[in-house]
């Protein structure tokens, strides 16, 4: 699946973000998963993946 790891520049500083695709051709539906306070943890990541593997 790939993978992509992407720093959003915003006019308050640069936001780290991650972008998982599912494999194979698209279009894909969107998902947007927002951080708190805690920021980006590996729990997160496997969420994302969980969540572009299902399409």
């Amino acid at each position: 699946m790939p993978h992509e790891h992407v720093v959003v520049r915003t006019s308050d500083g640069e936001c780290p973000t991650h972008v998982l695709t599912p494999d194979g051709k698209g279009p894909w539906p969107g998902a947007v998963m927002y951080m708190d306070a805690g920021g980006i943890r590996p729990a997160m990541i496997d969420m994302a993946r969980r969540l572009a593997g299902a399409g």
